[in-house]
């Protein structure tokens, strides 16, 4: 992430990304186990603004489609 935020241009930015991609290899079995981590993190609270965001953007698509 810290390279990411480091690179200053595209060319550096490819580089990053080649460099992950060849070193930064991960398992079927690493990256389900990081996906079900990240969802772990939500908090009720974050679920809650979530639900009403969601509920929110269907109303307003309901409004603009009638």
């Amino acid at each position: 992430m810290y390279a990411l935020k480091m690179a200053k241009d595209i060319p550096e930015l490819k580089a990053v990304s080649i460099t992950d991609g060849v070193y930064g290899i991960l398992s079927d079995i690493d990256a389900r186990k990081q996906i079900a981590e990240l969802s772990n993190k939500a908090s009720a609270d974050e679920l809650t603004k979530i639900d009403f965001l969601i509920s929110l953007t269907e109303r307003l698509l309901r409004q603009v489609e009638s």
